[in-house]
């Protein structure tokens, strides 16, 4: 149980990163955190949930 609820948190976690990201992106103010945002986000998605 608790590996499933850490599977659902690191997919919800790195999708909200994923999407504020693009959220910075849009809005053009800072890059900084965009680039922040989408590299957490995909490490949460892609790498975390490999392991």
């Amino acid at each position: 149980m608790l590996i499933i609820l850490m599977i659902i948190s690191a997919l919800l976690g790195g999708t909200f990163l994923v999407t504020l990201g693009m959220w910075e992106l849009k809005k053009g103010i800072n890059k900084e955190r965009y680039i922040v945002y989408m590299t957490i986000g995909l490490f949460l998605i892609l790498v975390i949930l490999r392991i």
